[in-house]
């Protein structure tokens, strides 16, 4: 109740902030804040519905404005949010697969490596959800390489 509280509060500041900027982040960014900030509101109310809208949004304006690494971690977001709204049944997991593999390809074009990590370790988690355990281990093990490096 404090925790969503206090996010509230500073959702408000930070729309005062995008309406009346004092110069430290540009409005795009400071939108992009908002948007992530709004997410993790949404996900501590457990309200997946919203928390996916602003994380689709949060991924149109980081696409329209080219901001590919904001937009590549937004993509994460929203297919970790599937993933936590999914049940236990099989056709549900498969919402995920569009973000992440746009993820992957992102963080492949651009060589973001710690994003393309966590979202092949992500995909790992759809594909044990499902009950392919080999292809899951064969992308955790992927994913390690790339874990090691940084």
């Amino acid at each position: 109740s404090y925790d969503i509280s206090a996010a509230r509060n500073f959702q408000n500041l930070i729309a005062n902030h995008v309406a009346f900027p004092f110069n430290s982040l540009p409005p795009v960014e400071t939108a992009l804040m908002l948007l992530t900030k709004s997410t993790h509101l949404f996900l501590q109310q457990e309200d997946y519905e919203q928390a996916k809208a602003m994380a689709r949004q949060a991924c149109w304006l980081s696409s329209r404005h080219a901001l590919f690494f904001h937009q590549g971690w937004n993509l994460l977001q929203l297919a970790l949010i599937d993933l936590e709204a999914s049940t236990s049944s099989p056709s549900n997991f498969e919402s995920c697969l569009s973000p992440l593999l746009e993820c992957l390809h992102l963080s492949e074009q651009y060589v973001m490596d710690p994003l393309r990590a966590m979202a092949l370790s992500s995909l790992a988690r759809v594909f044990l959800c499902m009950g392919r355990i080999c292809k899951a281990r064969a992308l955790l093990n992927a994913a390690i390489p790339l874990l090691m490096q940084h």
